[in-house]
């Protein structure tokens, strides 16, 4: 799901997010053989020709290619602009003058595809024609579609307070974290939600405060390649006091922030810091570093 905001810019500016409504998007999974198409560019500054080649796959099976090509070229005269301007930072009047001559693209497209060219060109080898705005108007859901946010909207609608945990979140969720137990360390693995949802996460580490744990977890959105943030953890039935906000970074053993790869996940073993409440806020938000340990410096679990 996506929050809704709405903007205005008029004369009364503001900006308003819905926090409690909602966009839903699904992904559909597609029921027939998939058409893959791999595009390569290939260019030649020399002599401006720009080649863009689609490789065409039905499955597994390679279909053939299709290239386009464009070539920029600058226009035989060049255009002369002369004229003054207010500078307001100076303030000054500035004056100027240049010879322009802008690029001219011969494509092998018209000139209303220039914008999509890519698209332009899977759609005219495969024959697919747009849709026009009427035929929009008149258009239907994919039944799969429909068939699962029905299922979804009646399980909303049945829904008891014996199917949620105390953080508000379906017991029969796919996004509850695994909370075990990894080469003798506890272990805590899944999606850290921001909002209330973060709140097995942060129980978790304070439960684990100066101990070594093994996390192997997303945390999007908010989320950095070096530490992230989730808000508001308060359990259902209780009041927040305000929003808090529950930062968490990555660091190494000398004390410098330890980033990874990829954005959002993080994993391995760290030892838990000790949370703290930022300097100089009021709003109790907290901060806890979390401090990489290499497998090798761990201690080997005892034996039974």
């Amino acid at each position: 799901t996506f929050g809704v905001s709405w903007s205005s810019y008029g004369k009364n500016r503001f900006y308003k997010t819905f926090p409690n409504v909602c966009h839903f998007r699904i992904p559909e999974k597609p029921q027939h053989t998939l058409l893959k198409v791999n595009s390569s560019e290939e260019k030649n500054p020399e002599n401006k020709l720009h080649k863009t080649h689609y490789k065409f796959y039905l499955g597994e099976e390679y279909l053939g290619q299709y290239t386009s090509a464009s070539y920029a070229a600058l226009p035989p005269f060049p255009q002369f602009i002369i004229g003054c301007a207010l500078n307001s930072a100076a303030p000054s009047w500035d004056c100027f003058h240049q010879l322009r001559r802008t690029k001219k693209i011969l494509q092998t497209f018209p000139e209303k595809e220039r914008d999509s060219q890519h698209y332009a060109a899977v759609m005219r080898l495969l024959k697919i024609e747009k849709y026009t705005e009427e035929e929009l108007k008149d258009f239907k859901d994919y039944p799969y579609t429909l068939n699962t946010l029905g299922k979804l909207i009646e399980q909303k609608e049945n829904e008891k307070q014996q199917d949620l945990d105390q953080w508000g979140l379906r017991k029969d969720s796919l996004y509850q974290p695994t909370i075990g137990n990894q080469d003798g360390y506890p272990s805590f693995e899944g999606v850290v939600y921001h909002r209330n949802k973060g709140g097995p996460f942060k129980e978790f580490i304070k439960q684990h405060e100066g101990e070594i744990v093994y996390l192997d977890i997303q945390a999007k959105p908010n989320a950095r390649t070096h530490g992230f943030t989730n808000y508001g953890v308060c359990k259902v039935g209780k009041k927040c006091n305000g929003r808090t906000d529950n930062s968490y970074q990555f660091k190494n053993k000398d004390g410098k922030r330890h980033s990874f790869k990829e954005e959002g996940k993080f994993k391995g073993f760290f030892l838990v810091g000790e949370e703290k409440l930022f300097e100089n806020k009021g709003d109790n938000d907290t901060i806890t570093p979390l401090t990489i340990v290499p497998p090798e410096k761990l201690a080997a679990p005892e034996s039974e």
